[in-house]
């Protein structure tokens, strides 16, 4: 029985070497409640934002420039030096000295437009004396969901949800009601939901599974391997767009508007241009600037497949009905509101590095969604640029 078990020990070993040894990309890849894909963080105290030290405390006196946003935002895989709103305040510190403002996320892992809705009106009302100048809300791809779609935290430990009550500040945890819709759009929001419901399990078995598995199974490259290439396995990456459904796109499913769920797009678009009109009127009631910044995917930046595993999920954005892009700029021109898009720009440095010969990871392994330290850099330059061409500072 020892000789059988020290056996299994010794030959799971050797793999797990192995594992080390062919996929190093896979290394590091922890979750908790204090790391982010193996790199350390730490929360605010008063807001679930990301601060340098346990002990920072933001200068509240100064102007506050505050980041609404999810995961990119918070700083996924990145050291605080390395988000893209911190180097952003580092140039502006540059350029004003002291009289640079005070930059604030209340950003975090899977936050939607509502979800930021809450975090700032909870914000304003404790912070009241407070001088905000500007919010830069940060836009990503997947941030137009059904709820049931399932998109948790992954960091929901009860340490975060102790500094995080989402009941303070809205007992529904919603900053639109479902009233604000019309009563078509609202029966396509429900059938959304309903469809997602079907397509997609997430109960709370699995969503406390994956946090295990994302806290200590993650130390293991080998099964770290594993769950990727199961992930491909249980998905479908081929077919016609009605066949694969919710896999054609996977959470991009209703913001580039699949023919199959085509109707809820609309409808949940529809949300989204209403909770971002009432962001709007938020602003100007307390008169303050309000901008937009989009965070690129993968697709955008490498058209040539240069990153490993590539799609590997097969994403066939053909299927889509809608161009996000160009109903985020038609939304933010009619409402006011400036849109800042560092994509090209983004683009054009990949380009160059690829030309040159030195590839350069611009996305996390496996992952279109998260940028590297790389990008943060530019986005910061880019909307450093933007803003001063437009005298926002």
């Amino acid at each position: 029985m020892l000789v059988s078990l020290l056996s299994i020990l010794v030959f799971f070993g050797v793999l797990e070497i192995a594992a080390r040894l062919c996929f190093p990309e896979f290394q590091n890849q922890i979750h908790s409640a204090n790391k982010t894909l193996g790199i350390n963080y730490f929360l605010s105290k008063s807001v679930p934002g990301r601060v340098p030290t346990p002990d920072y405390s933001s200068n509240l006196n100064k102007p506050l420039v505050l980041i609404l946003g999810d995961s990119i935002s918070h700083g996924y895989g990145q050291a605080y030096e390395d988000i893209y709103w911190v180097r952003l305040q580092r140039l502006m510190q540059l350029e004003l000295g002291a009289k640079a403002p005070e930059f604030i996320s209340l950003s975090y892992y899977g936050n939607d437009l509502n979800d930021s809705i809450d975090g700032l009106k909870k914000f304003l009302h404790q912070h009241q004396d407070a001088t905000v100048s500007e919010i830069i809300y940060q836009f990503n791809f997947n941030d137009i969901v059904p709820e049931a779609y399932g998109r948790s935290s992954l960091h929901e430990t009860s340490a975060v949800r102790a500094t995080t009550p989402a009941t303070e500040a809205n007992p529904n945890n919603r900053a639109l009601e479902p009233k604000a819709l019309s009563t078509r759009a609202t029966a396509a929001v429900q059938e959304a939901t309903e469809r997602t419901e079907t397509d997609v399990s997430r109960g709370q078995w699995f969503k406390t599974l994956s946090r295990w598995r994302s806290e200590y199974l993650n130390y293991s490259v080998l099964l770290r391997v594993a769950q990727h290439y199961a992930g491909t396995i249980v998905r479908k990456t081929s077919g016609s767009c009605e066949d694969r459904g919710l896999h054609a796109l996977g959470p991009y499913t209703w913001t580039y508007g699949s023919h199959q769920y085509a109707r809820e797009s609309e409808a949940l678009w529809q949300g989204f241009i209403e909770a971002l009109t009432q962001l709007k009127a938020m602003a100007d009631a307390h008169e303050i600037k309000l901008s937009i910044v989009v965070s690129p995917l993968l697709f955008d930046i490498d058209t040539t497949g240069m990153h490993p595993y590539y799609n590997y999920l097969k994403y066939d954005f053909s299927c889509g009905t809608i161009d996000p892009k160009a109903r985020l700029a038609e939304t933010a021109k009619k409402i006011g509101v400036e849109l800042y898009d560092p994509t090209p720009f983004i683009k054009s440095s990949f380009d160059a590095r690829v030309k040159e010969g030195n590839f350069t990871p611009f996305f996390f392994t496996a992952d279109e969604n998260h940028i590297t330290p790389v990008v943060s850099s530019l986005m910061a330059e880019d909307l450093y640029i933007k803003r001063a061409q437009k005298k926002v500072y």
